[in-house]
């Protein structure tokens, strides 16, 4: 038993809670959290197996201890939440998603265009909302994260158990700064923090 566990508590899973998931796998991977009032469950094939048997199992009653039904995905069970995952899964084809592509563009021009209009100095997460005139855009190098992705898929399709690949954190983020927003905004970007933009756009 770890002391102090929580597995409700957010901050628990902002510290990297990755190695004691290792040591519960190993030692403990069936634990019941006294605290959050919740089993937590260590294995991937147990959760697999739990997935599967929503009789014994049941998300129905509400996402979290003592709470109430939702009408939403995570507290149903199957068949019924099979058939709304597979609605879901037809919705993001991916040539839905790229159909997608001009209004998301649309919605974040008219984002940055009224943080301009305010003259405010926002920063953003995506590093395309700077090239697009927002002042800084400050996030997980998203390439990165797909090549990791990528090869995750790859080992898989390769054999490799899902149970077996780590999750990863992002590790590299990016700063972008746009010195043109910052001079309409009558802003002066040091320079110690322009030396550790990634990119600084003029």
């Amino acid at each position: 038993m770890v002391e102090g566990l929580n597995l409700l508590d957010g901050r628990w899973y902002a510290d990297d809670p990755h190695a004691i998931w290792d040591e519960f796998r190993r030692s403990a991977p069936v634990t019941y959290d006294p605290v959050g009032q919740v089993w937590g469950i260590f294995k991937h094939a147990d959760v697999l197996a739990i997935e599967k048997d929503p009789k014994t199992f049941s998300s129905f009653r509400a996402p979290r201890p003592h709470g109430e039904h939702l009408p939403m995905m995570i507290s149903m069970d199957d068949p019924e939440h099979q058939r709304r995952r597979s609605l879901v899964y037809r919705g993001f084809t991916p040539r839905k998603i790229a159909d997608l592509e001009p209004k998301v563009r649309d919605l974040c021009r008219q984002i940055i265009d009224r943080v301009a209009r305010a003259r405010l100095p926002a920063i953003f997460g995506p590093r395309e909302c700077a090239a697009a005139g927002g002042l800084i855009a400050y996030g997980p190098d998203q390439k990165r994260a797909y090549r990791t992705a990528a090869d995750h898929v790859d080992k898989i399709l390769r054999g490799a158990s899902p149970a077996s690949l780590p999750v990863e954190q992002p590790i590299k983020f990016e700063l972008i700064i746009n010195l043109n927003t910052a001079r309409e905004l009558g802003l002066n970007i040091s320079p110690t923090l322009l030396a550790s933009a990634d990119e600084v756009i003029e």
